[in-house]
């Protein structure tokens, strides 16, 4: 219940940011680096399994909050396909390179953020595509592109 209501105020205050393209580390700033979410073991979404309990502690909040890991608010829909909707919070691993199939955070033409996925093609254009059949994607020449980041998780707060 604590980690919600201090989820709730740092939202809230990120949400009054001017600038939606900064890069904050709320979860190093409010929550300890060792913190652990218990983990009770395994549910199905589909066949039923044995309601059996498996304590084992997770680090889940270590993998939010190693070096290097910041978190963004998601615009818009863009990449509904890849499960990724307005309003969530992803997590992105700082670095400079990506591969082929990665969802980045990239900076367009130095002014302009971006959540997409990267494809390389032959001859050096990169695409950036939205996992949304009716956004647009976008083709770049590498010079264009830089990769802030590449996401390795996220986040989701159900009503």
């Amino acid at each position: 219940m604590k980690v919600l209501v201090l989820f709730s105020i740092v939202s809230a205050y990120l949400d009054s940011l001017p600038m939606p393209q900064v890069l904050f580390h709320f979860l190093k700033l409010v929550l300890p680096a060792r913190a652990a979410l218990q983990a009770c073991g395994r549910i199905a979404a589909g066949i039923p399994l044995e309601a059996v309990e498996e304590r084992q502690r997770s680090e889940l909040l270590a993998l939010l909050t190693a070096p290097g890991r910041h978190a963004l608010r998601v615009g818009d829909d863009s990449m509904c396909e890849a499960g990724i909707f307005a309003g969530d919070i992803v997590v992105v691993q700082s670095q400079q390179h990506a591969s082929s199939g990665d969802i980045v955070v990239a900076l367009l033409d130095g002014a302009n953020l971006v959540l997409k996925r990267i494809r390389v093609e032959a001859g050096g254009a990169i695409r950036l595509l939205a996992d949304n059949a009716g956004a647009d994607e976008l083709v770049v020449e590498p010079t264009r592109l830089l990769i802030q980041g590449r996401v390795v998780g996220q986040i989701r707060r159900y009503p």
